[in-house]
């Protein structure tokens, strides 16, 4: 007999395909063992609950077909060249051996050529009455020993899944396998000092990422999610990253190809992908967030044009597989829509119509008394925009707030001798700023900025689509929103809207939460159905003066996602104005602060509000978007300023 070879791993339907002629071997079971290690691709989809005829069909001619005993052979039978589930599956009452169900079945096959194969099929029950995708997963991924890391991963790995500590040396398995995983404080804080300021982190103040490492990774069972970074290049050699470079959707500039890292933020692009996903449990370096999602890289920092954005946002080769796109970077200010227009059609047409999801960097000009909401390219709603928090929960020194922000994860204090700062993948054989045992020079533990936290929430993105794989963006932002942890409770910027969503201009709403975000989603979350918006518009011409209030009204009632304030101001002192929105249900948000500075590399003139400026933001979560909407504009300074318009679009569901 011919060497026993492994067919990729079959998934049931729930209905059998006829029109084969097959050997029926009935429902005997082969009572010898074999000794192989499962070595399958996975391939998943979903099969409802309490489905009758579950069935597969072999497309193999006069295949001899016997069942193999062991994991779920008993609720089986081989029949007219099918194989069949020979129950009706109940969700909540799981009858298969490990009760999480997967009925699993190992099949040995003879084919008309004399050939034998080994398969193992696999059928994944679902439950009834949601749409995120989650319970596929749910039944997939397991971690059978504990030890954090999903059998899938184990076996693509030639790990055992189950045994959790296969070294013996009385650390679980999913806890070691990085050589710098312990420097890692964003992802586990050990309590321990990480990095020269000899500051240490603190126990609890982290990610919140161990249990979901018993199930998702970014692997998603050979299919690994796909997150870009949008910047100054990828190092696709680097040692911890190029088992994960996806090198069929990276650009350089519009070109397929190597995204070579390039101009005075050259190891900048490098430094985020290894946030995001470095490859884990290969004895090198550190692990990523998503340490099993491929990475597209861009070099567009360097290449800037629009076309090469076009192309990597929207157009490139393979972007309807990119889930996620990181963008640490931006300007003090802008008032350019073609941003936004491309972000549009992404969000519209990627990810088969459920759109790709577009995370930013804040920014990190607070010392200029910069605001996030004066940027169009961040201030729209389709830009997830991600704040800094220090290692101790609070806003970090450096990190810019605004109305716009979403939500906030860990950019590490100001300097590396300050306080725990990240630890990341750098410019292979070029880092200075590492520890002792960096023999190579590939890693750094100077890496802070809002830049640094903006990849861990696009880690964190790919996980939560890797769980709840239909989200469409606008589900993703939501889900993010409600599941945040609210931190540094007593910061006066934290406001709490009429239906108890805490906001703040520093935090967004909160810390991420991604374990928090993965359990809402597998609850039977339901998406949101298609954006409604409404709007309305108001003519002043009236002078401000120290104060001015005025009320616009919106008639159309539903539940709000996001507001935009467009103000039409005449005045040279524009940077002199506090504006402020309050609903109908009384929620004050500040939507941009006075001081904002004029300059170069800052905001090009005083006048900036004069032919109309957009403030947007999302702090409104939830609430009742029909009534009477007040602006009031504060004139710090009284200066000369006549409002002559001011509009309200609002969107929601």
């Amino acid at each position: 007999m011919k060497k026993i070879n492994y067919l990729p791993l079959l998934i049931a339907s729930a209905f059998v395909v006829n029109g084969c002629d097959y050997f029926d071997s009935t429902n005997n079971t082969i009572q010898e063992s074999y000794n192989y290690r499962d070595n399958y691709v996975t391939k998943s989809i979903n099969v409802p609950e309490k489905s009758h005829n579950i069935a597969y069909n072999l497309n193999l001619k006069k295949a001899y077909i016997k069942i193999l005993r062991g994991l779920d052979s008993d609720k089986f039978i081989v029949s007219n060249g099918t194989i069949k589930l020979n129950i009706v599956p109940d969700y909540n009452k799981p009858q298969d051996s490990n009760g999480d169900n997967i009925y699993e079945v190992k099949v040995y096959i003879v084919d008309a050529n004399g050939n034998d194969y080994l398969m193992l099929l696999r059928i994944n029950i679902t439950k009834n009455g949601s749409d995120s995708g989650a319970e596929e997963n749910n039944t997939r991924n397991v971690d059978s020993d504990g030890d954090y890391i999903p059998d899938d991963i184990e076996r693509y790995l030639g790990k055992d899944p189950h045994n959790s500590d296969e070294n013996r040396n009385g650390i679980l398995d999913g806890l070691e396998g990085d050589t710098l995983y312990n420097k890692q404080w964003y992802i586990k804080a050990l309590g321990t000092a990480t990095n020269p300021s000899d500051v240490p982190s603190i126990v609890g103040n982290d990610l919140n990422l161990q249990d979901v490492y018993k199930k998702y990774m970014g692997y998603n069972g050979g299919k690994s999610i796909i997150l870009q970074i949008v910047d100054s290049g990828v190092d696709i050699n680097h040692e911890d990253l190029k088992d994960n470079i996806d090198k069929t959707r990276s650009l350089n500039g519009v070109k397929v190809g190597d995204p070579t890292p390039g101009g005075i933020f050259q190891p900048h692009g490098t430094m985020l992908a290894g946030i995001a996903a470095a490859r884990a449990f290969n004895g090198k370096g550190i692990r990523g967030v998503a340490p099993f999602a491929k990475i597209a890289g861009s070099n567009w920092l360097v290449n800037q044009s629009l076309d090469a954005l076009e192309a990597a946002w929207y157009s490139g080769p393979g972007a309807n597989d990119i889930a996620v796109t990181n963008n640490s970077w931006g300007t003090y200010y802008t008032a350019d829509t073609f941003y936004e227009k491309i972000m549009a059609k992404g969000a519209k047409n990627l990810r088969d119509g459920k759109g790709r999801v577009y995370v930013f960097a804040s920014g990190n000009a607070r010392k200029y008394n910069a605001d996030a909401n004066i940027q169009y390219v961040i201030n729209n709603r389709y830009a997830l925009v991600v704040s800094a928090v220090k290692y101790d929960n609070t806003v970090a020194s450096y990190s810019t707030p605004g109305a716009n922000v979403w939500i906030s994860a860990y950019g590490g204090s100001v300097s590396y001798d300050k306080g725990p700062t990240i630890a990341t993948t750098y410019l292979s054989g070029e880092s200075t700023k590492t520890w002792d045992s960096d023999k190579g020079g590939n890693y750094t533990y100077a890496m802070a900025g809002s830049s640094a936290a903006a990849p861990m929430v696009t880690g964190s993105v790919a996980l939560l689509l890797e769980a709840c794989p239909n989200l469409g963006w606008r589900d993703v932002k939501y889900i993010l929103a409600k599941s945040a942890k609210q931190v540094d409770s007593q910061n006066p910027s934290w406001i709490t809207n009429a239906v108890g969503m805490h906001f703040s201009r520093d935090y967004g709403f909160g810390l991420i939460n991604t374990k928090a975000a993965i359990a809402m989603c597998e609850k039977g979350y339901t998406n949101f159905k298609t954006q409604k918006w409404a709007s309305t518009e108001l003519t002043s011409n009236s002078n401000i003066g120290a104060q001015k209030d005025v009320t616009i009204t919106i008639q159309k009632d539903m539940k709000i996602e996001w507001v935009e304030t467009t103000v039409n101001i005449d005045t040279q002192n524009a940077s002199d104005l506090d504006i402020f929105l309050i609903s109908p249900s009384g929620t004050k948000v500040q939507l941009v602060k006075s001081g904002t500075q004029i300059g170069e590399n800052l905001i090009p003139t005083s006048d900036w509000m004069k032919s109309g400026f957009r403030f947007s933001t999302g702090a409104f979560l939830d609430e009742s978007s029909i009534g009477d909407w007040r602006v009031e504009i504060v004139n710090k300074k009284n200066g000369s300023a006549i409002l002559k318009k001011v509009s309200i679009k609002i969107y929601g569901h």
